[in-house]
């Protein structure tokens, strides 16, 4: 007779327990997504949040940043081969200013020439001209602020070596001001300035009130009515004064007054002209 099969007894599950953690204030095991504890009734401390998530913007921005610096101011032309063969050439960052664009200067470059240009005495460049030039060095035609005002837009004449952009000359009416690394004389020395102005308009309002009958009725027009031309060696100096004569008439009288050397060569006032 066969023996009848016993059932096998059934395993018993096991309960699946939930994460749980531990109650600071009542050591009692908790739900971990618990805020309160339902024991004591006590808030449960917020969790802190990994350093990664402060870390990781900070260091995408510093990425961010390395990539654009590399991309447009890297200091090297570096050829870069990118995916299917197409190359790339990083080139530094080119000033935006006249005088950058001209030489294709970068800002470190361009405040070298500047250093140059300021100890020559050159206030602000206002225009910058590349000349034709053969072979590695380049030269512009540059024109400053001062020069403008007082020389009827001529202009100083820059050398520089192409490839590392250093100044190797600077002239003005073909004199050399700057050679060798060295300033020769200031720019300033080679033309007729405010100050020099200034000089030879006190010795010819001298020369002309001496030449007045009634010399206090003298009036003289304002600075920007008084012509000074550079010819030489020789400074010419024209105006115009109005005064009155003996019989009281008020008589405007045109002059010119001729220096060399800043010394008065000739004196011409009305239709008559003397020589010193």
């Amino acid at each position: 007779m066969a023996k009848e099969k016993q059932p096998k007894p059934e395993k018993a599950k096991k309960e699946k327990k939930g994460k749980v953690m531990t109650c600071p204030s009542c050591e009692m095991e908790i739900p971990k997504k618990a805020k309160i504890c339902p024991r004591c009734g006590k808030a449960l401390p917020k969790k802190k949040k990994s350093p990664l998530a402060f870390i990781l913007p900070v260091l995408l921005l510093v990425v961010a940043a390395l990539v654009s610096v590399v991309v447009f101011a890297f200091p090297v032309g570096l050829p870069i081969e990118l995916p299917f063969g197409l190359p790339i050439k990083l080139t530094p960052k080119l000033s935006d200013t006249v005088l950058g664009e001209a030489m294709e200067l970068t800002e470190k470059q361009e405040k070298s020439v500047l250093a140059v240009l300021e100890s020559c005495g050159f206030e602000e460049v206002v225009a910058a001209e590349q000349l034709p030039t053969a072979g590695k060095n380049q030269a512009y035609t540059v024109q400053d602020a001062a020069l403008e005002r007082f020389t009827e837009g001529e202009n100083t004449v820059v050398k520089i070596n192409g490839e590392s952009k250093e100044v190797l000359t600077i002239s003005f009416r073909n004199k050399e001001i700057y050679a060798n690394g060295e300033v020769i004389s200031q720019l300033s020395d080679h033309y007729l300035g405010q100050d020099g102005r200034d000089a030879y308009m006190d010795k010819v309002l001298e020369e002309i009130q001496g030449r007045l009958d009634l010399p206090e009725t003298a009036v003289f027009p304002s600075r920007s009515k008084w012509e000074f031309h550079e010819e030489g060696e020789q400074v010419i100096v024209q105006s115009s004064v109005t005064a009155k004569n003996t019989s009281g008439v008020e008589t405007q009288f045109p002059f010119e007054v001729v220096f060399e050397n800043q010394e008065i060569v000739s004196v011409k006032m009305g239709e008559t002209e003397d020589g010193e």
